[in-house]
Protein backbone atom coordinates (compact mmCIF):
# COMPACT_ATOMS: atom_id res chain seq x y z
CA UNK A 1 0.00 0.00 0.00
CA UNK A 2 0.92 3.86 -0.30
CA UNK A 3 1.86 4.23 3.50
CA UNK A 4 0.27 6.77 5.43
CA UNK A 5 2.53 9.86 6.12
CA UNK A 6 4.51 9.52 9.48
CA UNK A 7 3.01 12.72 10.25
CA UNK A 8 0.20 11.09 10.96
CA UNK A 9 1.44 9.62 14.29
CA UNK A 10 2.49 10.31 17.91
CA UNK A 11 5.25 7.79 18.48
CA UNK A 12 4.61 5.20 21.11
CA UNK A 13 6.35 4.40 24.67
CA UNK A 14 9.11 1.73 24.42
CA UNK A 15 9.16 -0.76 25.73
CA UNK A 16 5.36 -1.01 26.20
CA UNK A 17 2.06 -2.37 25.16
CA UNK A 18 0.82 0.64 23.67
CA UNK A 19 -1.04 0.18 19.88
CA UNK A 20 -3.18 2.74 17.56
CA UNK A 21 -6.91 1.53 17.29
CA UNK A 22 -8.68 2.71 14.20
CA UNK A 23 -12.51 4.02 15.16
CA UNK A 24 -14.87 4.75 12.02
CA UNK A 25 -16.39 7.76 11.95
CA UNK A 26 -18.16 7.53 8.64
CA UNK A 27 -22.00 6.37 8.93
CA UNK A 28 -22.10 4.20 5.97
CA UNK A 29 -20.14 2.19 3.40
CA UNK A 30 -21.04 4.52 0.83
CA UNK A 31 -19.39 7.34 2.27
CA UNK A 32 -15.63 7.71 1.96
CA UNK A 33 -13.74 6.28 5.40
CA UNK A 34 -13.37 9.13 7.90
CA UNK A 35 -11.59 7.13 10.87
CA UNK A 36 -9.83 8.43 14.00
CA UNK A 37 -6.76 6.90 15.49
CA UNK A 38 -6.85 5.68 19.33
CA UNK A 39 -3.94 4.71 21.33
CA UNK A 40 -4.08 2.79 24.11
CA UNK A 41 -2.27 0.26 26.10
CA UNK A 42 -3.18 -3.58 25.38
CA UNK A 43 -2.24 -3.71 29.71
CA UNK A 44 -5.70 -2.01 30.04
CA UNK A 45 -7.65 -4.76 28.05
CA UNK A 46 -9.16 -2.52 25.22
CA UNK A 47 -11.71 -3.92 23.35
CA UNK A 48 -11.30 -4.19 19.69
CA UNK A 49 -11.42 -6.56 16.70
CA UNK A 50 -8.62 -7.22 14.76
CA UNK A 51 -8.66 -7.19 10.52
CA UNK A 52 -7.11 -9.92 8.64
CA UNK A 53 -6.63 -8.99 4.93
CA UNK A 54 -4.40 -8.75 1.65
CA UNK A 55 -3.00 -5.59 1.32
CA UNK A 56 -3.22 -5.65 -2.20
CA UNK A 57 -1.41 -3.52 -5.00
CA UNK A 58 -0.15 -0.38 -3.91
CA UNK A 59 -0.43 1.08 -6.54
CA UNK A 60 -3.92 1.04 -6.56
CA UNK A 61 -5.66 3.04 -3.86
CA UNK A 62 -8.15 5.21 -2.58
CA UNK A 63 -8.15 8.15 -0.09
CA UNK A 64 -9.77 7.99 3.66
CA UNK A 65 -9.45 10.21 5.97
CA UNK A 66 -7.68 9.36 8.89
CA UNK A 67 -7.59 12.02 11.71
CA UNK A 68 -8.72 14.70 9.17
CA UNK A 69 -5.86 13.87 7.24
CA UNK A 70 -6.53 12.36 3.18
CA UNK A 71 -4.12 9.31 3.42
CA UNK A 72 -4.01 6.58 0.39
CA UNK A 73 -4.53 3.31 1.23
CA UNK A 74 -4.79 0.10 -1.51
CA UNK A 75 -8.23 -0.21 -2.64
CA UNK A 76 -8.89 -3.16 -0.58
CA UNK A 77 -8.06 -2.10 2.52
CA UNK A 78 -10.32 0.70 1.85
CA UNK A 79 -13.23 -1.30 1.39
CA UNK A 80 -12.93 -3.58 3.91
CA UNK A 81 -12.84 -0.26 6.86
CA UNK A 82 -16.12 0.66 5.12
CA UNK A 83 -17.92 -2.35 5.83
CA UNK A 84 -16.36 -3.67 9.14
CA UNK A 85 -18.40 -1.89 11.59
CA UNK A 86 -21.85 -3.12 9.44
CA UNK A 87 -20.42 -6.66 10.24
CA UNK A 88 -19.76 -5.84 13.15
CA UNK A 89 -23.05 -4.76 14.30
CA UNK A 90 -25.03 -7.71 12.41
CA UNK A 91 -22.85 -10.59 14.37
CA UNK A 92 -22.92 -8.89 17.71
CA UNK A 93 -26.91 -8.53 16.78
CA UNK A 94 -27.18 -12.31 16.16
CA UNK A 95 -25.40 -13.44 19.07
CA UNK A 96 -27.96 -11.67 21.24
CA UNK A 97 -25.57 -10.02 23.60
CA UNK A 98 -26.05 -6.13 23.90
CA UNK A 99 -23.60 -3.91 22.47
CA UNK A 100 -23.07 0.17 21.85
CA UNK A 101 -22.14 0.60 18.19
CA UNK A 102 -19.95 3.63 19.27
CA UNK A 103 -17.09 0.92 21.43
CA UNK A 104 -16.44 -0.24 17.52
CA UNK A 105 -12.83 -0.24 17.46
CA UNK A 106 -10.36 -2.21 15.18
CA UNK A 107 -6.88 -2.99 14.70
CA UNK A 108 -5.28 -2.94 10.95
CA UNK A 109 -1.46 -3.19 10.41
CA UNK A 110 -1.57 -0.76 7.70
CA UNK A 111 -2.67 1.72 9.53
CA UNK A 112 -2.14 1.32 12.99
CA UNK A 113 1.93 1.11 12.61
CA UNK A 114 3.82 3.62 11.54
CA UNK A 115 5.32 1.52 8.42
CA UNK A 116 8.11 4.00 7.96
CA UNK A 117 9.55 3.46 11.30
CA UNK A 118 11.18 -0.03 11.65
CA UNK A 119 11.70 0.48 15.12
CA UNK A 120 8.17 0.91 15.50
CA UNK A 121 7.78 -1.99 13.34
CA UNK A 122 9.77 -4.22 15.30
CA UNK A 123 7.97 -3.49 18.52
CA UNK A 124 4.84 -3.94 17.23
CA UNK A 125 5.45 -7.20 15.73
CA UNK A 126 6.71 -8.98 19.31
CA UNK A 127 2.96 -7.54 20.20
CA UNK A 128 1.12 -9.95 17.96
CA UNK A 129 0.46 -13.01 20.01
CA UNK A 130 -0.97 -10.78 22.53
CA UNK A 131 -3.14 -8.32 20.30
CA UNK A 132 -4.52 -11.13 18.37
CA UNK A 133 -5.61 -13.52 21.79
CA UNK A 134 -6.85 -10.45 23.20
CA UNK A 135 -9.46 -9.05 20.06
CA UNK A 136 -13.06 -10.39 20.46
CA UNK A 137 -12.36 -11.93 17.18
CA UNK A 138 -10.60 -11.47 13.91
CA UNK A 139 -12.54 -10.69 10.71
CA UNK A 140 -10.79 -11.82 7.81
CA UNK A 141 -11.65 -9.62 4.72
CA UNK A 142 -11.52 -12.35 1.63
CA UNK A 143 -12.30 -9.83 -1.09
CA UNK A 144 -13.30 -6.19 -1.66
CA UNK A 145 -15.82 -7.34 -4.08
CA UNK A 146 -18.62 -9.96 -3.90
CA UNK A 147 -17.68 -11.76 -7.33
CA UNK A 148 -17.75 -15.43 -6.72
CA UNK A 149 -17.06 -14.91 -2.87
CA UNK A 150 -20.90 -13.95 -1.90
CA UNK A 151 -22.48 -16.79 -3.49
CA UNK A 152 -19.80 -19.03 -1.90
CA UNK A 153 -21.11 -17.64 1.50
CA UNK A 154 -24.64 -17.69 1.39
CA UNK A 155 -24.43 -21.39 -0.08
CA UNK A 156 -21.99 -22.45 2.57
CA UNK A 157 -24.71 -21.22 5.17
CA UNK A 158 -27.32 -23.10 2.87
CA UNK A 159 -25.66 -26.46 2.60
CA UNK A 160 -24.86 -26.20 6.55
CA UNK A 161 -28.78 -25.33 7.18
CA UNK A 162 -29.36 -28.17 5.54
CA UNK A 163 -26.84 -30.97 6.92
CA UNK A 164 -27.98 -29.19 10.60
CA UNK A 165 -30.98 -31.21 9.61
CA UNK A 166 -29.82 -34.30 8.72
CA UNK A 167 -27.24 -33.81 11.84
CA UNK A 168 -30.44 -33.31 13.93
CA UNK A 169 -32.14 -36.55 12.30
CA UNK A 170 -29.39 -38.82 12.81
CA UNK A 171 -27.88 -37.99 16.22
CA UNK A 172 -31.46 -36.72 18.26
CA UNK A 173 -29.33 -34.18 19.01
CA UNK A 174 -29.77 -30.37 18.47
CA UNK A 175 -26.99 -28.86 16.21
CA UNK A 176 -23.92 -27.36 18.38
CA UNK A 177 -22.46 -23.65 18.75
CA UNK A 178 -19.68 -24.03 16.57
CA UNK A 179 -18.70 -20.33 17.34
CA UNK A 180 -18.88 -21.82 21.42
CA UNK A 181 -15.55 -22.24 22.86
CA UNK A 182 -15.93 -26.27 22.02
CA UNK A 183 -15.75 -25.62 18.84
CA UNK A 184 -13.42 -28.01 17.52
CA UNK A 185 -14.59 -30.94 19.37
CA UNK A 186 -18.48 -30.27 18.28
CA UNK A 187 -17.12 -30.20 14.95
CA UNK A 188 -15.43 -33.70 15.36
CA UNK A 189 -19.18 -34.66 16.82
CA UNK A 190 -21.05 -33.63 13.27
CA UNK A 191 -18.42 -35.14 11.01
CA UNK A 192 -18.66 -37.92 13.24
CA UNK A 193 -22.49 -38.02 12.32
CA UNK A 194 -22.45 -37.32 9.05
CA UNK A 195 -19.46 -39.32 7.91
CA UNK A 196 -18.48 -40.70 4.50
CA UNK A 197 -19.34 -43.04 2.70
CA UNK A 198 -23.14 -41.80 3.00
CA UNK A 199 -21.09 -38.00 2.68
CA UNK A 200 -21.94 -37.86 -0.65
CA UNK A 201 -25.80 -38.04 -0.23
CA UNK A 202 -26.04 -35.01 1.74
CA UNK A 203 -25.60 -32.99 -1.39
CA UNK A 204 -27.81 -32.78 -3.90
CA UNK A 205 -27.44 -32.15 -7.83
CA UNK A 206 -28.22 -28.46 -7.53
CA UNK A 207 -25.35 -28.55 -4.65
CA UNK A 208 -23.00 -29.98 -7.43
CA UNK A 209 -23.30 -27.14 -9.57
CA UNK A 210 -22.35 -24.71 -6.82
CA UNK A 211 -19.52 -26.56 -6.13
CA UNK A 212 -18.50 -26.12 -9.68
CA UNK A 213 -19.35 -22.57 -9.89
CA UNK A 214 -17.89 -21.06 -6.44
CA UNK A 215 -15.98 -23.34 -4.94
CA UNK A 216 -12.30 -22.99 -6.58
CA UNK A 217 -13.41 -19.21 -6.95
CA UNK A 218 -13.65 -19.43 -3.27
CA UNK A 219 -10.62 -21.05 -2.78
CA UNK A 220 -8.06 -19.47 -5.17
CA UNK A 221 -9.07 -16.37 -3.28
CA UNK A 222 -5.34 -14.65 -2.69
CA UNK A 223 -6.46 -14.20 1.25
CA UNK A 224 -5.38 -17.96 1.77
CA UNK A 225 -1.91 -17.38 0.32
CA UNK A 226 -0.75 -14.85 2.46
CA UNK A 227 1.97 -15.66 5.42
CA UNK A 228 0.41 -13.59 8.25
CA UNK A 229 -3.20 -15.09 7.55
CA UNK A 230 -2.22 -18.51 9.11
CA UNK A 231 -1.00 -16.56 12.27
CA UNK A 232 -3.91 -14.37 12.95
CA UNK A 233 -7.03 -16.35 12.31
CA UNK A 234 -5.29 -19.25 14.94
CA UNK A 235 -4.24 -16.82 17.24
CA UNK A 236 -7.80 -15.22 17.53
CA UNK A 237 -10.53 -16.70 20.32
CA UNK A 238 -13.07 -16.62 16.80
CA UNK A 239 -13.20 -15.56 13.43
CA UNK A 240 -15.33 -14.08 10.92
CA UNK A 241 -14.73 -14.43 7.35
CA UNK A 242 -16.16 -11.67 4.72
CA UNK A 243 -16.42 -9.77 1.87
CA UNK A 244 -19.08 -6.76 1.44
CA UNK A 245 -22.01 -8.35 1.92
CA UNK A 246 -21.56 -11.68 3.56
CA UNK A 247 -19.79 -13.33 6.38
CA UNK A 248 -19.01 -16.99 7.93
CA UNK A 249 -18.17 -17.99 11.20
CA UNK A 250 -15.52 -20.12 11.28
CA UNK A 251 -16.63 -23.19 12.76
CA UNK A 252 -19.79 -23.39 10.10
CA UNK A 253 -16.63 -22.22 7.31
CA UNK A 254 -14.28 -25.02 8.48
CA UNK A 255 -17.31 -28.00 8.84
CA UNK A 256 -18.76 -27.08 5.28
CA UNK A 257 -14.94 -27.45 3.81
CA UNK A 258 -14.40 -30.59 5.21
CA UNK A 259 -17.93 -32.07 4.63
CA UNK A 260 -17.02 -30.86 0.86
CA UNK A 261 -13.54 -31.99 0.89
CA UNK A 262 -14.90 -35.62 2.26
CA UNK A 263 -16.99 -36.05 -1.02
CA UNK A 264 -14.84 -34.89 -3.12
CA UNK A 265 -12.36 -37.61 -1.86
CA UNK A 266 -14.61 -40.24 -1.45
CA UNK A 267 -13.24 -42.84 -4.36
CA UNK A 268 -16.78 -44.25 -3.94
CA UNK A 269 -18.72 -41.21 -4.88
CA UNK A 270 -19.73 -40.36 -8.77
CA UNK A 271 -20.50 -36.67 -8.88
CA UNK A 272 -20.64 -37.16 -12.94
CA UNK A 273 -21.98 -35.85 -15.00
CA UNK A 274 -22.57 -32.44 -13.01
CA UNK A 275 -18.76 -32.60 -12.20
CA UNK A 276 -16.61 -34.35 -14.24
CA UNK A 277 -13.69 -36.40 -12.74
CA UNK A 278 -10.70 -33.89 -13.68
CA UNK A 279 -12.73 -30.82 -12.13
CA UNK A 280 -13.35 -33.07 -9.03
CA UNK A 281 -9.59 -33.35 -8.94
CA UNK A 282 -8.94 -29.48 -9.29
CA UNK A 283 -11.34 -28.77 -6.71
CA UNK A 284 -9.94 -31.27 -3.84
CA UNK A 285 -6.89 -29.97 -4.47
CA UNK A 286 -7.48 -26.13 -4.52
CA UNK A 287 -10.11 -27.29 -1.14
CA UNK A 288 -6.92 -28.65 0.33
CA UNK A 289 -4.95 -25.46 0.24
CA UNK A 290 -7.80 -23.72 2.56
CA UNK A 291 -7.90 -27.08 4.59
CA UNK A 292 -4.26 -26.66 5.34
CA UNK A 293 -4.45 -23.21 6.98
CA UNK A 294 -7.92 -24.08 8.75
CA UNK A 295 -6.57 -27.46 10.39
CA UNK A 296 -3.39 -25.59 11.99
CA UNK A 297 -5.77 -23.67 14.02
CA UNK A 298 -7.95 -26.73 14.70
CA UNK A 299 -5.26 -28.46 15.67
CA UNK A 300 -4.45 -25.37 17.95
CA UNK A 301 -6.88 -25.30 19.87
CA UNK A 302 -7.86 -28.82 20.54
CA UNK A 303 -6.89 -29.55 24.01
CA UNK A 304 -4.45 -32.39 23.63
CA UNK A 305 -0.77 -31.68 24.18
CA UNK A 306 -0.13 -33.40 20.73
CA UNK A 307 -2.75 -31.79 18.81
CA UNK A 308 -0.79 -28.90 19.80
CA UNK A 309 2.53 -30.30 18.97
CA UNK A 310 1.04 -31.17 15.55
CA UNK A 311 -0.08 -27.76 15.24
CA UNK A 312 3.22 -26.47 15.53
CA UNK A 313 5.48 -28.97 13.32
CA UNK A 314 2.81 -28.29 10.66
CA UNK A 315 3.77 -24.49 11.09
CA UNK A 316 7.60 -25.30 11.38
CA UNK A 317 7.27 -27.38 7.95
CA UNK A 318 4.75 -24.43 5.96
CA UNK A 319 7.43 -21.92 6.87
CA UNK A 320 9.39 -23.83 3.96
CA UNK A 321 7.05 -24.79 1.69
CA UNK A 322 7.01 -22.09 -0.67
CA UNK A 323 3.16 -21.86 -0.48
CA UNK A 324 3.16 -18.37 1.07
CA UNK A 325 3.92 -15.34 -0.21
CA UNK A 326 4.53 -11.83 1.94
CA UNK A 327 5.61 -8.46 1.15
CA UNK A 328 9.05 -8.29 3.22
CA UNK A 329 11.38 -11.34 2.41
CA UNK A 330 11.65 -11.69 6.58
CA UNK A 331 8.06 -11.68 6.88
CA UNK A 332 8.45 -15.37 5.85
CA UNK A 333 9.90 -15.97 9.58
CA UNK A 334 8.13 -13.13 11.70
CA UNK A 335 4.56 -13.76 10.16
CA UNK A 336 4.40 -17.65 11.64
CA UNK A 337 7.12 -16.77 14.75
CA UNK A 338 3.64 -16.90 17.31
CA UNK A 339 3.18 -20.10 16.18
CA UNK A 340 6.42 -21.77 15.37
CA UNK A 341 7.79 -20.94 18.69
CA UNK A 342 10.78 -20.16 17.47
CA UNK A 343 13.40 -18.42 20.10
CA UNK A 344 13.96 -15.35 17.32
CA UNK A 345 12.95 -11.64 17.93
CA UNK A 346 11.71 -10.08 14.77
CA UNK A 347 13.85 -7.53 13.62
CA UNK A 348 13.29 -5.24 11.08
CA UNK A 349 16.05 -3.84 10.25
CA UNK A 350 18.46 -6.87 9.72
CA UNK A 351 18.98 -8.68 6.32
CA UNK A 352 16.86 -11.47 5.28
CA UNK A 353 19.80 -13.62 4.95
CA UNK A 354 20.46 -13.63 8.31
CA UNK A 355 17.00 -13.69 9.73
CA UNK A 356 16.37 -17.55 7.39
CA UNK A 357 20.08 -18.42 8.74
CA UNK A 358 19.03 -18.01 11.89
CA UNK A 359 15.31 -19.66 11.11
CA UNK A 360 17.47 -23.06 10.38
CA UNK A 361 19.34 -23.01 13.29
CA UNK A 362 16.46 -22.33 15.67
CA UNK A 363 14.42 -24.95 14.05
CA UNK A 364 17.27 -27.54 13.88
CA UNK A 365 17.61 -27.03 17.32
CA UNK A 366 14.04 -27.08 18.38
CA UNK A 367 13.21 -30.46 16.64
CA UNK A 368 15.93 -32.17 17.96
CA UNK A 369 15.06 -31.64 21.14
CA UNK A 370 11.43 -32.62 20.46
CA UNK A 371 12.65 -35.86 18.34
CA UNK A 372 14.45 -36.84 21.18
CA UNK A 373 12.67 -35.83 24.02
CA UNK A 374 9.21 -37.30 22.54
CA UNK A 375 8.25 -40.37 20.53
CA UNK A 376 5.47 -38.66 18.90
CA UNK A 377 8.11 -36.81 16.61
CA UNK A 378 9.43 -39.95 15.28
CA UNK A 379 6.41 -39.96 12.76
CA UNK A 380 6.76 -36.54 11.81
CA UNK A 381 10.72 -36.82 10.93
CA UNK A 382 9.60 -39.85 9.02
CA UNK A 383 7.04 -38.37 6.67
CA UNK A 384 9.04 -34.80 6.43
CA UNK A 385 12.84 -35.13 7.23
CA UNK A 386 15.01 -32.89 9.49
CA UNK A 387 16.63 -31.58 6.01
CA UNK A 388 13.76 -31.09 3.81
CA UNK A 389 14.23 -26.98 3.75
CA UNK A 390 17.60 -28.11 1.69
CA UNK A 391 14.90 -28.22 -1.23
CA UNK A 392 14.63 -24.40 -1.10
CA UNK A 393 18.69 -24.09 -1.10
CA UNK A 394 19.93 -20.51 -2.73
CA UNK A 395 22.58 -22.41 -4.60
CA UNK A 396 22.28 -22.89 -8.53
CA UNK A 397 22.12 -20.26 -11.08
CA UNK A 398 21.06 -17.03 -9.20
CA UNK A 399 22.89 -16.72 -5.90
CA UNK A 400 19.69 -14.77 -4.24
CA UNK A 401 21.29 -12.13 -1.75
CA UNK A 402 24.51 -13.84 -1.35
CA UNK A 403 23.00 -16.67 0.42
CA UNK A 404 25.09 -19.38 1.94
CA UNK A 405 25.07 -22.28 -0.71
CA UNK A 406 23.19 -24.65 1.78
CA UNK A 407 20.27 -22.12 2.82
CA UNK A 408 16.90 -21.57 1.95
CA UNK A 409 15.67 -18.95 -0.35
CA UNK A 410 11.83 -18.47 1.14
CA UNK A 411 9.31 -17.45 -1.91
CA UNK A 412 6.82 -18.58 -3.40
CA UNK A 413 7.64 -21.53 -5.96
CA UNK A 414 6.89 -19.81 -8.73
CA UNK A 415 9.44 -17.40 -8.90
CA UNK A 416 12.56 -19.72 -7.70
CA UNK A 417 14.96 -20.82 -10.31
CA UNK A 418 15.39 -24.25 -9.39
CA UNK A 419 13.97 -26.57 -6.56
CA UNK A 420 15.92 -29.83 -5.53
CA UNK A 421 13.20 -32.53 -4.74
CA UNK A 422 14.10 -34.33 -1.55
CA UNK A 423 13.08 -37.86 -0.67
CA UNK A 424 10.41 -38.46 2.01
CA UNK A 425 9.70 -41.73 3.29
CA UNK A 426 10.68 -43.83 6.41
CA UNK A 427 14.28 -43.30 6.29
CA UNK A 428 15.09 -47.10 6.62
CA UNK A 429 18.99 -46.47 6.22
CA UNK A 430 18.95 -43.39 9.14
CA UNK A 431 16.84 -45.45 11.65
CA UNK A 432 18.72 -49.12 11.06
CA UNK A 433 22.26 -48.29 11.01
CA UNK A 434 23.24 -48.02 14.80
CA UNK A 435 26.56 -46.04 13.83
CA UNK A 436 24.46 -43.01 12.28
CA UNK A 437 22.33 -42.91 15.42
CA UNK A 438 24.85 -42.40 17.66
CA UNK A 439 26.41 -39.22 15.93
CA UNK A 440 25.49 -35.75 16.28
CA UNK A 441 22.22 -34.53 14.80
CA UNK A 442 22.81 -31.99 11.63
CA UNK A 443 23.63 -28.03 13.25
CA UNK A 444 24.90 -25.23 11.90
CA UNK A 445 28.14 -24.34 13.06
CA UNK A 446 29.84 -21.07 11.94
CA UNK A 447 27.64 -20.94 9.12
CA UNK A 448 28.21 -24.34 7.68
CA UNK A 449 25.69 -26.94 7.95
CA UNK A 450 27.13 -30.02 9.31
CA UNK A 451 25.31 -33.42 8.48
CA UNK A 452 26.30 -36.69 9.25
CA UNK A 453 26.37 -39.60 6.32
CA UNK A 454 27.47 -43.08 6.11
CA UNK A 455 29.38 -44.24 3.35
CA UNK A 456 28.18 -46.82 1.36
CA UNK A 457 30.82 -47.48 -1.41
CA UNK A 458 34.20 -46.57 -2.83
CA UNK A 459 34.56 -46.12 -6.26
CA UNK A 460 37.92 -46.48 -7.89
Amino acid sequence: MTTPRSSLYQPLERPSSQIRLVEILSQSPEEKVNCKLNTVSLDTKPYYICLSYVWGDPSVTEEILVDDIPTQVTINLARALKHAKKHWINIKRDSGNSFNPSDFRIWADAICINQDDLLEKTAQVQLMTTLYSSAEFALAWLSSTDEGIADALSAFHRLFDALGTRYEANSGNEVPDLDGPDWAGDIIEMINVLASPHNASHFDRNDHVFIADNLEMFALCPFWTRVWIQQEITLAPNVYYACPTMTISHGKLHFMLDSLYVMLTDQQCDLEPSLPKSTVRDLASALNRIYGRLLIRFLAHMPSPHSKFLARMKVLIDTFSGELEATRPVDYVYGLLSLSGLDIVPDYTRAAPDVWLELVTKYLEIFQAERHGMCRAKEFLALHGILHFVQLCGAGLRRDQNLLTWAPVLAPVRSRQLRFPVCKGSRKVYGGLLELQSYPDPRVVDNSLWVTAARVQTVS
